[in-house]
């Protein structure tokens, strides 16, 4: 890649970048704090709406742009041939994924191909602790967090810690298990960077 390339390829990265966090920096920091008030008129679960983006819109919102941010990353890959399939890529062929397999057209078509072995594993688990996410942040801080209430954690609601601070640990600890599960998967796909 050319130096002008490269240039034009991280100012596109940083363009994109910044975009993402001022929309995510409108939601939590706009909605979830300026705009409170009028959002509050507007019911999401029966609860108002700019409490909801406060305490949960603006992580699903962050978690959304994250997914955004990898799939417009990938056309930008592919648009400045630096993608894992591209000839100029960052791909290895030494690297044990891709060393001795054909292109990734025709290995996506074999149903034992590794690399695509790999990636149904991630999603699934990535699948799996969202889910996780989604029950304790939305179910417990939101939909369920009246009967939860009833229960006292160190002289506070049950419910209303989920709904103020629960969730969030819950996340910090979901992307520690999630890096730890992934060590393992990359260990039994030889892939790790050990």
């Amino acid at each position: 890649m050319t130096p002008d390339k490269r240039a034009d390829y991280w100012r596109a990265n940083l363009r994109l970048l910044a975009i993402l966090l001022t929309v995510w920096f409108i939601v939590s920091y706009g909605f979830g704090i300026l705009l409170v008030e009028p959002l509050n008129a507007v019911s999401l679960g029966g609860y108002p709406l700019g409490f909801w983006f406060a305490q949960q819109g603006s992580l699903y919102i962050f978690v959304a742009l994250i997914f955004i941010y990898a799939a417009m990353m990938n056309r930008l890959d592919e648009e400045f041939d630096v993608g894992e399939d591209g000839g100029s890529g960052l791909a290895s062929s030494s690297h044990p994924m891709t060393a001795g397999t054909p292109p990734a057209h025709d290995a996506s078509d074999h149903p034992t191909d590794p690399r695509a072995e790999y990636w149904k594993a991630n999603l699934r688990l990535l699948a799996i602790l969202l889910t996780i996410w989604f029950i304790v942040s939305y179910g417990f801080g939101i939909i369920l967090v009246e009967p939860l209430n009833a229960i006292s954690l160190g002289g506070y609601p049950l419910g209303f810690w989920f709904a103020q601070q629960g969730s969030l640990y819950l996340f910090v600890a979901l992307i520690f298990i999630y890096a730890a599960m992934m060590n393992r998967l990359d260990q039994k796909f030889d892939v790790s960077e050990d």
